[in-house]
């Protein structure tokens, strides 16, 4: 079986998403695939290559995706409550995976950190279009990362319920932007 650039970008992120940031070594990939090593090196210069390609793929896929779910959005609320249904719309494996990756691989985590940034800046600029001020705006953002990671690893194992947690967290942040919009009035 021959592989293109484009199946070991797939078969990476399925690996990712079953086993983990683990499974990602050149040895392991060919043995599990039942290819040569000529077939990885005939496109990557090393793992390193390879990582930083499965990394950047995985950012472009998400960045196009939630671009496309915002198109035709016309107020904050509704691109919010559609980057909401996009961010939960999927299990979270993969990006999980890439999380405890960070955790012992420098170019993930920087690259990972990257990606974290560009979506804090987009929620960011939806909760100041929604009358926040550019400080409040970045810490609302920053909170509702920090709760759909957490509810992502929390849902892996079942610990919560994750629509009600969901619902709980974008009641909570409309209470608190309904109120940081009426103290600024």
């Amino acid at each position: 079986m021959k592989l293109t650039k484009q199946d070991w970008v797939r078969k990476g992120f399925e690996m990712l998403s079953t086993e983990g940031y683990h499974a990602i070594m050149i040895d392991y990939l060919c043995a599990k695939f039942k290819i040569t090593k000529g077939s990885f090196y005939h496109y990557f210069d090393g793992i390193d290559e390879y990582v930083r390609l499965l990394v950047k793929e995985w950012e472009k896929q998400v960045m196009m995706r939630l671009e496309t779910v915002m198109a035709g959005a016309t107020t904050p609320e509704e691109k919010i409550n559609r980057m909401v249904e996009f961010s939960f719309g999927f299990s979270g494996r993969l990006e999980l995976s890439l999380r405890a990756w960070a955790l012992h691989n420098k170019l993930v985590k920087n690259l990972l950190i990257k990606m974290e940034l560009r979506r804090i800046e987009i929620m960011s600029g939806l909760f100041e279009e929604l009358g926040l001020t550019k400080k409040k705006a970045r810490e609302m953002a920053e909170l509702a990362h920090a709760s759909w990671i957490g509810i992502q690893t929390c849902n892996i194992e079942g610990v919560v319920n994750r629509e009600q947690c969901i619902q709980l967290i974008n009641d909570l942040m409309q209470l608190m932007i309904r109120r940081q919009v009426s103290e600024k009035a």
